[in-house]
C-alpha cells in the first residue's frame, strides 16, 4: 500500500536559546511529517546523535539499543511525536527519524504495535515506513517542503 507524505522541515529559530537556568534550546531543525490517508501529522525535532540519545526516557532506551550500530552519528536524529490536531495533544510514537545532512536523506522509521517492545524495521531493510530524499538546498527559515511517496 502506498501512502503520501509531505515533510516541511524548519530551521529552529530557538536553537542555542534558553527556556530555563541554564537550560537550551538543542534541536537544529523541527520539522512536521502529514500522511493524507490515515490522516496522521508527526512533530519532530532533529539533534545531533549525541543529544538524542541523552534525551532518551526509559522506554526509548529500547529503540537506541536497536539502531546504535545502524546509525550513522554524523545525522542528526529526532524522537517521533503524533500530534492529535483536535486535542492538541502530543503522544510518544515508538519510532524515530534521522536526516543525513550530507545526501539529504530522510528516514522515519516506526512501529505501530500496541507493545512496546516490538522490533523496529531495520534501516538497511526497505522495511523502514518512510525513507526519503530530500531536498534542502536553500533552507530557509520557511524551509523546504517535498512530498513523496512510500511503502
Amino acid at each position: 500500500m502506498q501512502k503520501e507524505i509531505a515533510v516541511r522541515l524548519f530551521q529552529n529559530a530557538k536553537y542555542g536559546t534558553t527556556y530555563a537556568k541554564g537550560v537550551r534550546h538543542q534541536a537544529l531543525f523541527n520539522a512536521t511529517a502529514d500522511i493524507k490517508n490515515p490522516k496522521v501529522k508527526y512533530l519532530l525535532d532533529f539533534y545531533t546523535y549525541e543529544h538524542w540519545e541523552f534525551l532518551a526516557k526509559e522506554h526509548q532506551l529500547d529503540i537506541i539499543n536497536q539502531v546504535r550500530n545502524e546509525v550513522n552519528k554524523d545525522s542528526l536524529v529526532s524522537w517521533i511525536l503524533r500530534y492529535d490536531t483536535e486535542s492538541k495533544s502530543k503522544t510518544t510514537v515508538y519510532g524515530f527519524s534521522t536526516l543525513d545532512m550530507r545526501t539529504n536523506e530522510l528516514i522515519l522509521c516506526a512501529s505501530y504495535s500496541s507493545q512496546p517492545s516490538s522490533k523496529l524495521p531495520s534501516l538497511s531493510s526497505d522495511s523502514a515506513l518512510f525513507h526519503l530524499a530530500c531536498g534542502l538546498e536553500g533552507l530557509s527559515s520557511n524551509a523546504a517542503s517535498k512530498s513523496s511517496r512510500a511503502d
